[in-house]
């Protein structure tokens, strides 16, 4: 068999097999997630580069390693740790298990669209996540329960042999109490925005990935905040 055909075989089966990794680690991250393992999420899985990003819908894109680790650590803890500090001022009683009393944040991975470059060192996916929330709303007063949809998309880069994060965003689709549609819903959950309105038309981004030869000949899903 000519060297450049066997070459170039090998490299497809690789790129084969790297869809399956990034789709294990994309729901692996959604279960520790549910469980509240913030920063195992991202040292296990974000890339180690400078150039590093996470955005969170319209917010701005935390750059780099030290504000990553912000957004996606910092401030989910310090959301976790208030919700279980209300929950448990209203059920005083409840033994506490790891400062997580009530908490449910579970998120489905739907529809992957998974695309790796043809030279094998970069990947993009999109997926749509249909998620549910417990939380202590401002309206209620005490726990509550929500419909979160929203959509995923990430770049990922090979690192030392292995997959990681390198740029992640995420767009709400909608959000609402579970006894409400998302219709009459109003400003949706306390951690993201809720871009769904009668009033406008549906919010499309992030667009899905198409097949590509290199990074360069893509765009990129760091682009947080143009929704």
């Amino acid at each position: 068999m000519d060297e450049k055909v066997l070459e170039q075989l090998c490299l497809d089966m690789q790129r084969m097999k790297a869809v399956n990794s990034i789709q294990n680690i994309v729901s692996t991250t959604s279960y520790m997630f549910a469980i509240g393992e913030y920063s195992t999420i991202v040292n296990a899985f974000f890339s180690k580069r400078e150039d590093v990003t996470a955005a969170i819908g319209n917010e701005p894109v935390a750059q780099g390693r030290d504000a990553v680790w912000t957004l996606m650590v910092e401030n989910w803890d310090a959301y976790a740790a208030k919700t279980s500090r209300q929950l448990k001022g209203l059920y005083p009683d409840d033994p506490d298990v790891e400062g997580r009393n009530g908490l449910l944040d579970l998120r489905a991975l739907a529809s992957p669209i998974i695309e790796v470059a043809g030279d094998g060192q970069t990947a993009k996916g999109l997926w749509l996540v249909p998620g549910t929330q417990t939380f202590c709303s401002r309206q209620v007063g005490g726990p509550e329960a929500h419909w979160y949809w929203c959509k995923l998309a990430m770049d990922f880069v090979l690192e030392n042999g292995a997959w990681k994060i390198w740029h992640f965003w995420t767009v709400p689709c909608f959000s609402a109490p579970y006894d409400k549609s998302w219709v009459e819903a109003g400003p949706g959950s306390p951690a993201a925005p809720n871009p769904y309105t009668i009033h406008d038309s549906y919010p499309h981004p992030p667009r899905p990935p198409k097949p590509y030869q290199t990074f360069a000949d893509t765009f990129s899903y760091e682009t947080g905040g143009t929704v």
